[in-house]
């Protein structure tokens, strides 16, 4: 039998660690900006989320941010934890392009198409990761039932990519001298850009750089932000581009003019 007591004391025990945590700044403005993304009820997880779903998932968060500010290094642990979400994000990011979301920079980049949203059933079949979302569908499988799953998929890859990004902010890994100069933006756009070109050699459509990039190594370059990130650079972006510059094929630096969002 439950014991009262106990349960009433680890709830109070439970509440004042949650008060301590974000008592901290930088996880303050973490849970601000998770728990704005989770209010906005237009849309998205704001919309469709259950509050107590809301408050379960603001709880991890915390938790997983918290698991990053007491690593040894809390500047590599976030920025690793962040490369893996921009990669995750960007993975479903480029599947539900459509123009009407807010995502219309990226269909101005060269080599995101918004063209994958009509060939759904057709990377379920090819790719282990969509497939997942469509074997564990319960309904009759249609592109618009699997454009949903994957929408909400991405919903949750992007809250969470989101809390990491203020994170690294929170710690001053941020260009705040030049705000263009920053690399996250740069770093997701071309994983957007890597995880097209996968998508669509998977299913066998032709390079959404067309003749620009007659090599087929410019996907693959897109793709060397995580060995930046893993190696320890200080600058990304400048050691990004530079490794990009000295390449005699690859052509002139894409994110000299970046896309606004």
């Amino acid at each position: 039998m439950p014991n009262p007591i106990k349960q009433i004391r680890e709830w109070f025990a439970e509440r004042k660690a949650f008060k301590a945590l974000i008592a901290n700044p930088i996880i303050g403005a973490v849970v601000d900006s998770v728990t704005k993304q989770l209010n906005d009820r237009s849309r998205g997880l704001g919309k469709h989320l259950s509050e107590d779903k809301k408050q379960l998932y603001l709880q991890r968060i915390i938790d997983e941010v918290n698991k990053a500010l007491s690593a040894n290094d809390p500047i590599y642990a976030t920025r690793m934890r962040l490369a893996e979400l921009i990669h995750e994000t960007a993975l479903t990011q480029v599947l539900v392009l459509d123009g009407t979301l807010g995502f219309e920079p990226l269909l101005h980049v060269k080599g995101i198409s918004g063209e994958l949203k009509n060939h759904l059933l057709e990377i379920a079949e090819k790719d282990d990761s969509i497939n997942k979302i469509k074997f564990n569908m319960t309904e009759e499988v249609t592109t618009a039932g699997l454009m949903d799953r994957i929408l909400w998929k991405y919903w949750f890859n992007h809250l969470y990519m989101s809390a990491f990004n203020v994170l690294r902010i929170g710690l001053n890994d941020f260009d705040f001298a030049d705000p263009n100069k920053d690399w996250f933006r740069p770093f997701y756009t071309s994983m957007c850009i890597y995880a097209e070109s996968i998508y669509r050699n998977e299913i066998g459509l032709p390079s959404a750089f067309g003749d620009d990039d007659k090599s087929g190594l410019r996907p693959l370059f897109h793709s060397t932000w995580m060995n930046l990130v893993e190696n320890g650079e200080k600058d990304l972006l400048w050691a990004w581009e530079r490794d990009w510059m000295n390449s005699s094929i690859l052509g002139p630096n894409p994110y000299v003019v970046l896309p606004t969002e």
